[in-house]
């Protein structure tokens, strides 16, 4: 994936979110500005930043419970973002820090299908895949 291939999916991906917040209803806020996208509780005034890190091909996370390195890794035919360290799921991940941080849930169930430009939202049966993230970068290193 080139810079502006992926440039493209973090954009509809900051997108996606900003969508989920939107239909939330959460007391939430946020700014999308020079590839960095700031959320902000409005009950505390803390906030939530996602980053893009085009050179290493990651998304960067950081919230109260700490910083966070995702990479898009392939599972069959979707494409989902997951911790270099620990393999969860972005959208899990996000999902507990917006709760940690307004204590209100939102949900950011998003993927991106292989092929696809656009992210699509997942099933509601669709599974955590720890297992096949951990597998994926294992063999990245």
């Amino acid at each position: 994936m080139n810079e502006a291939e992926f440039n493209q999916i973090v954009d509809d991906l900051m997108f996606s979110i900003e969508e989920s917040i939107d239909n939330s209803g959460a007391d939430i806020d946020y700014e999308n500005s020079a590839g960095m996208l700031t959320i902000t509780c409005e009950a505390n005034g803390s906030q939530i930043i996602l980053s893009r890190q085009p050179a290493m091909g990651e998304i960067w996370l950081a919230a109260r419970s700490g910083g966070f390195h995702f990479k898009l890794l392939n599972l069959d035919t979707e494409q989902r973002w997951c911790d270099t360290q620990t393999s969860e799921l972005l959208s899990a991940m996000l999902t507990d820090a917006c709760l940690a941080q307004s204590g209100e849930a939102v949900s950011f169930d998003f993927l991106l299908q292989s092929g696809l430009s656009a992210l699509q939202p997942l099933p509601a049966v669709a599974l955590c895949h720890q297992h096949d993230c951990a597998q994926l970068l294992s063999l990245a290193d």
